[in-house]
């Protein structure tokens, strides 16, 4: 019965396509992908509420070497081409951006690597979302690369370096030495080839109408990204990293100071978030806009591939009259797409804003379903549970951002017929749901309820954290929806 009502929820609508090579692995799949939605903050053992025989099948399909954690995604992934499909949009956002997994303490574990310095292990995951480019909620997930670092004799040696010398002489020592060694490799030899080859990816499949921006952060500042780019011809949005040289109207100049001495384009005004690790209250803010329109050359080390110099458009955002303990709010960006307009402008901030939905699925996937405390002992095992938590994270937070930047969707959106049905006669304490779904932020806040939310006047909007505890009793409350109706 457990197997039938995952086939009617949205793990099957992500998951039902998966290639396993048998159904039954399948519905596995989905049932176990669903069961971690309602617990996800939980060890497997309380996910699956004590249910031994349940437990024992997800770790079974965890340790199976037939299932390939790539196949997993690529159902989602075929979910979201049909969701970008349905959308009928001409554009999508690419973001794109890094993360690690810590499990230095999982000393039992096989299969990790290095994550920094000697002693730390654990592995790596590159992930590139679609975004809608309006709302900028999540359309799914497009690209997905994990990789476990080898431990580097000369890194090692550095470490010890530091350990007897100053601050100071060690820093130059770690960073000259690994400066060189990475210029000698090839782009493709290069962990920074990940950037590379999610651009390339990432449209597999996406309709010829539909156009791609790739947004990343600095550290898709480098030049073979950009090249990347124009092979392909796609466009991209990052963040600039480096104060190289660039030419303005045939003069050589600092990218930095061609981007201020540019015309004033105008102004943008914007709200600051709350940064409680920088002590940053939530303000409204005023920034001026400049862009200028810059030619970067390949650098020294590329010479020998005769690359062709690249036009770019450099946006600087400078915030003025900012309050005096506050640092003011500075980004210059960099884009191939053609900007002329003060409005086209503030289109690539917004863009560039959307960026953080990448972090937030990072941070959702690390502290919502507590990934790197799962304790399945090999490399390969946590791989294919983290392709089956990495959609559980991506549907929590595509519910909350639904709630926030389109309230007034109806929950349908992302609620199956019998989610919205418990949930109404649950809160409004009646047996029969009301003719039509609610909207999505009364949803959200009623799920939350759920999970402790209290709703008060000085709240604000429920976390994500509380919106999974939230799901974690709405899941239970329509499996005994479903088998109260299986009875009648």
């Amino acid at each position: 019965m457990a197997d039938d009502g995952a086939q009617q929820g949205w793990a099957w609508a992500e998951f039902g396509d998966a290639d396993l090579g048998d159904q039954r692995l399948t519905r596995r799949l989905t049932f176990t992908a669903d069961a971690l939605s309602r617990n996800p903050e939980e060890s497997l053992p309380n996910a699956f509420n004590g249910d031994k025989y349940q437990l024992k099948a997800a770790y079974r399909l965890f340790d199976n070497e037939a299932v390939e954690p790539n196949e997993i995604l690529q159902a989602h992934r075929g979910a979201t081409l049909r969701r970008i499909q349905e959308m009928e949009c001409d554009l999508i956002l690419a973001v794109q951006d890094t993360t690690q997994f810590d499990f230095t303490t999982h000393h039992a574990t096989t299969g990790l690597g290095s994550t920094g310095a000697p002693g730390l292990q654990g592995m790596f995951l590159h992930s590139t979302m679609a975004v809608d480019p309006v709302t900028g909620v999540p359309i799914g997930l497009l690209d997905w690369q994990q990789w476990v670092r080898e431990p580097d004799p000369q890194e090692q040696q550095a470490f010890d370096v530091e350990h007897e010398t100053n601050e100071k002489s060690r820093t130059k020592t770690k960073r000259k030495g690994k400066h060189r060694r990475s210029r000698k490799r090839t782009i493709d030899e290069k962990e920074s080839g990940r950037w590379l080859a999610a651009m390339t990816r990432s449209a597999d499949g996406i309709p010829a109408q539909v156009r791609i921006l790739t947004v990343a952060d600095r550290e898709a500042d480098f030049f073979e990204f950009a090249d990347h780019a124009r092979t392909l011809g796609r466009h991209f949005l990052v963040r600039a990293n480096h104060d190289r040289n660039v030419v303005v109207d045939g003069e050589a100049k600092g990218l930095w100071d061609a981007a201020a001495a540019a015309a004033l384009l105008g102004t943008y005004q914007f709200t600051v978030p709350r940064d409680h690790k920088h002590n940053r209250p939530v303000r409204q803010a005023v920034a001026e806009l400049r862009v200028a329109e810059v030619q970067v050359r390949p650098p020294k080390h590329l010479a020998p591939q005769h690359l062709a110099p690249i036009t770019l458009r450099a946006i600087l955002l400078q915030e003025i009259d900012a309050p005096p303990d506050q640092e003011p709010v500075q980004w210059l960006l960099l884009t191939t797409l053609p900007i002329e307009t003060l409005d086209q402008a503030q289109q690539c901030i917004v863009w560039y804003t959307f960026r953080w939905r990448i972090e937030r699925f990072h941070f959702t996937l690390k502290s919502g379903g507590n990934y790197e405390k799962l304790e399945l002992h090999t490399g390969e095992r946590l791989w294919r549970a983290l392709a089956v938590y990495m959609v559980v994270a991506w549907r929590v937070l595509r519910i909350d951002l639904i709630a926030r930047t389109c309230p007034a969707v109806p929950c349908t959106a992302f609620l199956t017929d019998d989610e919205w049905h418990v949930l109404c006669c649950h809160h409004l304490g009646t047996a029969v749901p009301p003719p039509e779904p609610p909207d999505a932020r009364t949803a959200v806040r009623w799920i939350a309820k759920l999970g402790g939310f209290l709703g008060r006047k000085g709240d604000g909007e429920p976390g994500v954290k509380t919106l999974w505890c939230g799901f974690r009793r709405l899941q239970d409350l329509v499996e005994g929806w479903r088998l109260h109706h299986a009875r009648e």
